[in-house]
């Protein structure tokens, strides 16, 4: 699970410039990479950055917020349409001004992957082979229709469109309030892990939204769920005895 920027998940959304300075610097210390997140459910932000007129302006106030906050990367959830000229066009410039130690990620529904409908307009197989080079991974959307992993199906449906395992990490529902639908027990989703693990040595992780209230341990011990999920990875040992 990564710490990201974003509605809930962004733990520093709601508070004042000093306290996002803060929160991020303290997470860093921590040794946790921290990203922004543009987009998601509320539309807006990338038509004004696919629109030539608007898009000079619209990105200098992305570059200042990143680099106020001194963010590791950007997490792109685009929910909204955008051309292919317009999604290759923002990559190029993130990674051209931030270097290539700055994590750019894309966040597609799953089908997106699958050469299916989706949300983002463009094409994802074709800017897989004119820009995949110049983002680290996408953060890909298993939940709300869009794809589940209650089997390994869907999964397989994109790793037979060519893209690697450690580039495709599925995101989840922690908690079947966070969606409308696709929220999966953890005991459920365990053995399907642990089969995605053996079939994927190379998976890159698995990704949860989101991660105040997860499930097992809700508010109080949210940090369970992403626990839980690193055993059946095979990251963390399992505890026996």
């Amino acid at each position: 699970m990564t710490a990201s920027s974003s509605e809930n998940s962004d733990l520093l959304s709601d508070y004042d410039g000093s306290t996002k300075r803060s929160g991020c610097r303290t997470l860093q210390q921590r040794g946790l990479k921290v990203l922004a997140m543009l987009g998601g459910s509320c539309p807006g932000s990338f038509i004004v950055l696919d629109e030539d007129e608007s898009f000079q302006e619209c990105y200098k106030t992305l570059y200042d917020m990143l680099v106020k906050y001194k963010f590791d990367g950007i997490d792109l959830d685009i929910e909204e349409p955008i051309s292919q000229n317009g999604i290759n066009r923002l990559v190029d410039r993130l990674r051209a001004d931030f270097g290539p130690n700055f994590i750019i990620t894309l966040a597609p529904v799953a089908t997106a992957l699958q050469g299916k409908a989706h949300l983002s307009g463009f094409d994802y197989l074709r800017f897989e082979g004119e820009r995949g080079d110049k983002i680290n991974f996408y953060n890909t959307q298993f939940y709300n229709g869009w794809g589940s992993l209650e089997t390994t199906k869907d999964y397989d449906a994109i790793m037979a469109m060519g893209f690697p395992p450690s580039r495709v990490l599925p995101t989840l529902l922690t908690h079947r309030n966070n969606g409308t639908a696709g929220f999966i027990e953890f005991d459920k989703l365990r053995p399907v892990l642990i089969e995605l693990r053996l079939r994927y040595p190379y998976l890159g992780g698995v990704a949860g939204w989101e991660y105040f209230n997860s499930d097992p341990g809700g508010q109080e011990m949210p940090y369970q769920w992403s626990v839980l999920v690193a055993r059946a990875l095979g990251m963390i040992p399992e505890i026996t005895g």
